[in-house]
């Protein structure tokens, strides 16, 4: 009976049909402008955060997001914990939320550091080894970290070496 169906509508339409019901699989980007009117790569939403390294000359290695965008874990005044961005910490930084990936072929970021905690609302916010990962909203162009050492949320603001621990400069 379903045969006899298809043969009376034609395989054309049931081709279209089939293919408006596919879903597709490609990832795009947003694009989104930042307050300063620069424009930045954004992944859709529901994309995973990818995370991956940089260097500038005489700079530490650092995480970035796979636009290069500097992510930061805010520390304690002693620098022996993390501390959650609340209050006035959160005008100049935004947790990175999602789920984090680690960028094909990278082999210096640890799998193994990356988490995630449940937000308030219901997202959840990437962390590296346990440390809940932020951006700075003062940072304009990709490689060009300025939230490194900003005081914020009672601490200070790190860019996030590999090993999880505070960025070093060499």
């Amino acid at each position: 009976m379903f045969w006899l169906s298809i043969r009376r509508i034609g395989y054309p339409v049931l081709l279209l049909a089939l293919g408006a019901c596919s879903k597709s699989t490609r990832s795009s980007a947003i694009h989104t402008t930042t307050s300063g009117g620069e424009v930045a790569d954004a992944a859709a939403p529901g994309a995973p955060v990818v995370l991956t390294v940089a260097a500038r000359p005489g700079e530490a290695v650092y995480l970035t997001d796979s636009t290069g965008r500097a992510v930061y874990y805010i520390a304690s005044p002693d620098g022996t914990a993390a501390v959650e961005c609340t209050g006035e910490c959160t005008t100049a930084f935004d947790p990175v939320t999602g789920k984090a990936i680690v960028a094909t072929g990278d082999s210096i970021v640890k799998v193994a550091l990356i988490g995630q905690l449940n937000r308030p609302g219901g997202s959840t916010q990437v962390t590296y080894a346990g440390k809940p990962l932020y951006y700075h909203r003062g940072d304009r162009a990709s490689g060009a970290p300025t939230g490194n050492g900003k005081k914020a949320g009672g601490g200070q603001a790190s860019l996030v070496s590999p090993d999880g621990n505070k960025a070093a400069r060499k």
